[in-house]
This record gives structure tokens, C-alpha cells and sequence, in this order.
């Protein structure tokens, strides 16, 4: 839901877009699976919140005798061995280094069921409430899925692409099982494009990680593409502004 919150947030300080184009998919898949499903968090949760509580839910238990041993020193090295150790193990233990996982609750138990249809749902209705803002706003507002390396038969991979750039377990597993599971149909936007068979039949190099990144030539065809397929909302953007001039 990421875009939604930073949209609103630019809107609360006073940004007035003249378009809005909503490039994602990939975010939207990869990371619910990849972070919030291991850490027993529901699928509307922003990336890496699972950090920002465990950073702010800290296990106090072993402070008293961490403070009481910070606050003797000893020119004995296996008392300030053994005190080092002590306090290191506590900061540890405190910021829950040693467990991965938040704790089991009902609501989670609950959407783990139908995990992928709660994360398909978050994504549409992300969408469709900025669609909403968009027209409140009388804003154009452009939504496309974006392509993916992971996606079977996307694209005619070259060598680099094989050997490189397929192998980041995290993320590939998810993009290969229900990247297919975004409908746009599913998007209110009148100007919505689906670009994840964008680079079919290219066979040049497009991605530049293993994650999710273009080079330049894949981002000169998304940015050709973009222009291509919302030429009539930038004619209709061009003019308004010739017209005020």
C-alpha cells in the first residue's frame, strides 16, 4: 500500500500533480511473501514493519545486571571479558536478534489461509483508492504492471539474464507462483496497461540485478511505452497547458 500512503502524504503537503502514473506488480508479490508471511504479519503491512517493531518492543529482562556491569570496570581481563560478553548477548536478546518471527496471533492465523488472495486484494484496493483520490482531484491517473524477469516466457533471456539474474531465491519464488495472479481487471483505472510480457520478444540485456532493476535499454522501452500507451491523457495535459499560456 505504499504508493497510496506516500501519495496522500505528498497531498498533505501540498503537491499537485498534474498526472499520476502508478508503476508496480513486483513490490507488491515479491515482498508480502518474502517478509511479512515469515515474520506471521498480515499482507498490508509496509515493507520491513516487522523491523520497526521489533526495533521499539525490546526485551528488558537482562538491563539491571547489563547496567550494574557497565558501571563496574576491573583491571582483571576475563571480568571485563566475561562483562563484554554479557553485554552483547543483552543487546542482542533486547532487539530480538535471535528470533526472526513476531508472535502468533489470531488475525494472522486467520488470513494465512488465503494469504495470496488477502495480498491480491491489497494491491487492487491500493489502486482503486488512489483511483478514487485521483478523480476527487481531477487528476489522470495512469496504472501499470510492471515486467519481471521471474515471470515465465516473459522474455528471451540473454546470457547475463540466465546466469545472473535469476537467482534471487527471496523473490523469485513468489514472481514465479503468482506474479500470473494480478488482474487488471480488477483495477477501476480507465488507463491501466499491462506490461509484464512488455519485453516478449526482445532479446536484448533489459535487467541490470537480480532483483527487479532495468539498465538503460530496458528503461528507455518502459519510458517509450509509458508515452505510447497514455498518449491521449498527455495530449489532453499538453493542451490544457497551452492554453493556459
Amino acid at each position: 500500500p505504499q504508493q497510496l500512503f506516500k501519495l496522500l502524504y505528498l497531498d498533505l503537503l501540498g503537491f499537485k500533480p498534474d498526472v499520476i502514473i502508478n508503476y508496480d506488480g513486483f513490490n507488491e508479490i515479491a515482498l508480502p511473501f518474502s517478509e511479512n508471511l515469515p515474520n506471521k504479519l498480515n499482507a498490508i503491512y509496509p515493507r520491513s514493519f516487522s523491523q520497526v517493531v521489533k526495533s521499539s518492543a525490546y526485551n528488558g529482562q537482562c538491563f539491571p545486571l547489563n547496567n550494574l556491569l557497565l558501571s563496574k570496570n576491573s583491571y582483571l581481563p576475563l571480568f571485563e571479558l566475561v562483562k563484554w560478553i554479557y553485554v552483547r548477548n543483552c543487546h542482542n536478546q533486547s532487539l530480538g536478534k535471535d528470533d526472526n518471527t513476531l508472535s502468533w496471533n489470531d488475525v494472522f492465523d486467520e488470513e494465512k489461509k488465503g494469504y495470496l488472495n488477502r495480498t491480491l486484494l491489497v494491491w487492487e484496493e491500493s489502486s482503486n483508492r488512489i483511483n478514487d483520490f485521483a478523480i476527487g482531484k481531477g487528476i489522470p491517473y495512469l496504472h501499470f504492471i510492471q515486467p519481471n524477469q521471474y515471470l515465465a516466457n516473459s522474455k528471451i533471456l540473454t546470457e547475463i539474464e540466465k546466469t545472473e539474474f535469476l537467482n534471487y531465491e527471496p523473490y523469485k519464488g513468489p514472481i514465479e507462483r503468482h506474479y500470473k495472479d494480478l488482474n487488471i481487471n480488477k483495477l477501476d483505472s480507465i488507463s491501466k496497461y499491462d506490461h509484464r510480457l512488455l519485453f516478449l520478444d526482445d532479446s536484448r540485456t533489459v535487467y541490470s540485478d537480480n532483483c527487479c532493476h532495468f539498465n538503460l535499454t530496458g528503461m528507455e522501452k518502459i519510458t517509450n511505452s509509458i508515452i505510447t500507451d497514455g498518449s491521449k491523457v498527455f495530449e489532453v495535459l499538453i493542451h490544457k497547458k497551452d492554453k493556459k499560456m
